[in-house]
């Protein structure tokens, strides 16, 4: 039996977005060991029979001393694991597990490339500084033998090939973290929608997410009368410098265009009683909560940016409009508002797609296959 460990920036990331791959291992027959800060969803782990231990992590800081101690922390624990294999996470989890593994000579190294996050969005003096110091570091540990990169998207892969980082036939393409395609359907019966069509936000609360492009939009149409409910279901993330803050959340709602649901667990339920998905991303990885409302059958408007793209064929599956372009948002989703003949079409393709594509069990082999080759030559 193989032990594998699994690490990332938070259990919540653990337990919403790989808990069905996570079951799949188990029922392959790999030993599992879950890194993790500890939060709310770390017991919820537990109770479902994954071990768990702490990973002392500050996601939002940039202090070499506390992200020196979460590296030893990381290599101490491999140390005493003596994993096959480390599979790493989120952007900080794969440089700083990359450097742990190497300390305590873990044999084979999966770094999964999520998205490129705030520090290759932003441009600030100081980002700029923590970037070139990353990319360097990232070049170096993707020399090392036995390291292998997954990639969401061909765009991120672009990215990292003009920095140099990844190393010829040491990385792959997979799309997503794979969807349930059994427990994410379509609602059956009636349209949700009575008159007033319901449209989704499903995401983290970060500008990132275009959500000032999308107060924007939601107000051009209320100025016309239309009748739509905009619903925000998502955490403000007080670990990430771009999160909307409660006082700002509290003020949009007060205007009266939009409700906030907070953290949703049942997201399927969720999307089985709206009509739209909308996403105006200024980047993603390859975005679950669009890959959870194509699999239900619900048209998305998403920005035509790297991730988004993947999931949305324009005019086929959804509409994509132009990234930070609140007008060409509005008309979108004005389209979508208006048209039920319009929105069923294109969920309709959305789901077919989402079952040919993106099912759970097609990219969670594909990325045991990779497990099973490098474990074959360690």
């Amino acid at each position: 039996m193989k032990k594998v460990a699994l690490v990332a920036n938070s259990s919540w990331y653990l337990f919403n977005f790989r808990l069905s791959f996570l079951n799949t291992l188990k029922d392959c027959g790999f030993e599992l060991v879950l890194i993790a800060p500890v939060d709310a969803y770390t017991e919820k782990l537990r109770a479902l029979g994954f071990r768990v231990l702490p990973l002392p992590l500050d996601r939002k800081g940039m202090n070499p001393f506390g992200d020196l101690v979460s590296l030893l922390a990381l290599a101490r624990c491999y140390r005493v694991e003596k994993p096959d294999l480390a599979h790493h996470h989120t952007v900080k989890c794969v440089l700083y597990g990359s450097l742990a593994a190497g300390i305590a000579r873990v044999p084979c190294v999966v770094n999964s490339v999520t998205g490129l996050g705030h520090l290759f969005l932003s441009d600030s003096t100081m980002v700029r500084l923590v970037r070139s110091l990353l990319v360097r570091l990232y070049r170096m540990v993707a020399k090392w033998k036995g390291v292998h990169f997954l990639f969401q998207n061909p765009d991120d892969l672009a990215v990292f090939e003009k920095l140099r980082i990844p190393q010829p036939g040491r990385f792959t393409l997979v799309r997503g973290s794979g969807i349930d395609v059994d427990h994410f359907r379509p609602a059956t019966g009636e349209p949700p929608s009575q008159g007033q069509v319901r449209v989704l936000f499903g995401s983290r609360l970060l500008k990132e997410k275009g959500l000032y492009e999308l107060r924007q939009a939601a107000l051009m149409l209320k100025k016309k009368g239309l009748a739509f409910e905009l619903i925000f279901a998502g955490d403000i993330d007080e670990g990430n410098p771009s999160s909307l803050t409660f006082k700002e959340l509290a003020a949009w709602q007060g205007e009266g265009w939009m409700r906030w649901l907070g953290h949703v667990d049942d997201m399927a339920a969720l999307l089985k009683a709206v009509d739209v998905s909308v996403l105006p991303s200024w980047r993603e990885g390859l975005p679950r909560s669009l890959l959870e409302a194509a699999a239900c059958g619900l048209a998305i408007v998403a920005t035509d940016v790297p991730g988004c793209r993947e999931v949305v064929e324009h005019e086929l599956t959804g509409l994509l409009v132009p990234v930070r372009d609140p007008a060409s948002l509005a008309a979108a989703l004005e389209r979508l508002i208006r048209d039920p003949a319009l929105r069923a079409r294109l969920g309709t393709a959305a789901r077919a797609r989402a079952e040919a594509e993106f099912a759970g069990r097609q990219i969670f082999y594909k990325t045991i296959n990779i497990y099973n080759s490098l474990l074959s030559q360690a």
